[in-house]
């Protein structure tokens, strides 16, 4: 291989690990199950999950969603029009609920 080659690889493997995240997102049902997982982003009433032992991304009906526990940051997008960024949390008022969510590195 030749050294402009081997550089190449190098660089490209040396900024992998950038874009990958710990799964260490929870959501918590309505039922009380718990997955483990990290959130990509939340649309038209689907979140999108991605789970470690799943090939393909998950979608979970939100209806069905009580709230998810994240330290990760998000950009939120609310009922009420609002835009934030920052940790999810559950939110205080129907108003509040999410409607859109992303995963603040994708943004």
């Amino acid at each position: 291989m030749s050294f402009k080659l081997s550089l190449f690889v190098a660089a490209i493997l040396a900024v992998v690990p950038l874009y990958a995240r710990e799964k260490s997102d929870v959501i918590v049902m309505k039922n009380g199950d718990k997955i483990t997982c990290e959130v990509r982003n939340l649309s038209s009433n689907t979140l999108y999950i991605s789970v470690d032992y799943f090939l393909n991304n998950v979608s979970v009906d939100w209806t069905k969603v009580d709230h998810i526990e994240s330290k990760q940051i998000f950009r939120v997008k609310t009922q009420d029009g609002e835009v934030h960024t920052g940790t999810l949390s559950t939110p205080k008022t129907p108003a509040q609920q999410p409607v859109e969510i992303e995963d603040f590195v994708g943004c």
